[in-house]
């Protein structure tokens, strides 16, 4: 899959001359791989990266863009349709299908593949590579604080209200 840089440059060019009718841009984040790498090693947190990885490049069999953003962090950008229906339909498919997944441990064991999923809208929420990106970062980050390995959509009012609470208490530290 691509690295965060050439998923840029791709989503870049392709927003400059394209017509998206909808996407999503999408952050996937997979929840314990600090827990694999730590309790396991780090050839078993390579294992839940390349297994989560495979079944997230599967996007590209719809039109997606997919990319790996740093190293349990993913970005897709899923394009062209006429509805989010159609598109939530399959983000849901794939986000299955990964939590599906295991990784073999030894003794037999296995573990299941977790992972948490913003998502930010084209054009409703942002027009920009870095409107969608924050967005759907601020909708990943949201999930993992609550229900990690669910589907979060962005929310506008959310992140108003987060941005003013943090903007007011960042002016009550410097006002003390």
């Amino acid at each position: 899959i691509l690295n965060r840089r050439a998923f840029y440059n791709i989503v870049e060019e392709k927003m400059k001359n394209e017509d998206f009718k909808i996407g999503a841009f999408i952050m996937w984040d997979l929840d314990n791989l600090k827990y694999v790498n730590d309790t396991y090693g780090h050839d078993y947190g390579d294992e839940y990266i390349r297994i989560a990885s495979i079944e997230l490049k599967k996007f590209e069999e719809y039109g997606g863009i997919v990319a790996r953003r740093s190293g349990d962090e993913f970005y897709v950008f899923l394009y062209g349709y006429d509805n989010k229906k159609e598109i939530r339909k399959i983000i849901k498919r794939i986000h299955n299908n990964i939590e599906r997944a295991v990784l073999k441990l030894p003794n037999n064991r296995e573990l299941k593949i977790r992972i948490s999923t913003g998502v930010s809208w084209y054009p409703d929420d942002g027009k920009t590579f870095e409107e969608l990106a924050k967005y759907s970062d601020f909708a990943m980050y949201k999930i993992k604080r609550t229900i990690k390995g669910n589907i979060s959509e962005f929310n506008k009012e959310e992140y108003k209200e987060d941005a003013f609470l943090l903007n007011s208490q960042e002016n009550l530290n410097k006002l003390l």
